[in-house]
């Protein structure tokens, strides 16, 4: 166990994260020594980070929550799945290159396909429309989604549904469209379960019935949304 590996994930609020334990031990079953080090930042920091990742030899990284768009300009190469996704939650470096991929898609296609074989996908909605949103909403085009309705609260991120639907040879129009917000317009909010009008008498039954009446309101007022 000779060959060392300097590992990091960059992120905001990561400090509860497993990866460091993962990756090292994955490491050591391949006989290899992995130092995996939480890089846990904020603001507008990233340029002067890969900067320093170059200099200090990291031999990969992952990227997660929020940089996973705004490291696309500092990478030399993308893949062609990052790339069409508009977003990297991956960097492994070549030589002096920093090459950016997406593994959020085909995780999510794998997840989805093995808890939901049977699922019906002619209409999805999706919610969120940022670096793992983009990615899935890529993913979910390429599984065969014929009617993908994208919800986000920030109307900006258009543009990331347009990089999903150009990097697919996608048509405009009802296969893929972005629900807005309204400005100014509030969603009804449904109340919390746990809220005292909602909690009877009756013990874990009652519970029960009132989570799931809480459900299905907080899924009227989604549907009113869009």
């Amino acid at each position: 166990m000779d060959r060392k590996l300097l590992l990091g994930l960059i992120g905001t609020g990561i400090q509860r994260s497993l990866s460091p334990a993962l990756h090292e031990e994955e490491g050591r079953h391949h006989g290899l020594r992995v130092h995996y080090q939480l890089i846990d930042v904020s603001g507008d920091v990233l340029d002067g980070l890969m900067t320093a990742v170059r200099l200090m030899g990291f031999a990969g990284l992952n990227i997660t929550y929020p940089y996973k768009q705004a490291v696309l300009p500092l990478l030399d190469e993308l893949s062609e799945d990052a790339r069409a996704m508009g977003a990297v939650n991956t960097v492994v470096r070549k030589g002096e290159r920093l090459l950016g991929y997406n593994t959020d898609g085909a995780g999510w296609a794998w997840g989805f396909q093995r808890a939901l074989p049977n699922a019906k996908v002619g209409r999805v909605v999706l919610l969120g429309a940022g670096g793992a949103g983009s990615a899935v909403a890529y993913a979910a085009l390429q599984f065969g989604v014929e009617d993908l309705v994208i919800v986000d609260k920030e109307p900006a991120r258009d543009d990331q549904s347009d990089a999903c639907r150009k990097g697919l040879g996608a048509p405009a129009g009802p296969q893929l469209r972005h629900a807005r917000r309204r400005q100014g317009h509030r969603p009804r909010r449904a109340p919390s379960p746990h809220h005292p009008q909602l909690r009877g008498g009756g013990g874990r039954e009652d519970d029960r019935c009132a989570r799931e009446d809480c459900v299905r309101q907080r899924s009227r007022a989604v549907g009113e949304e869009v």
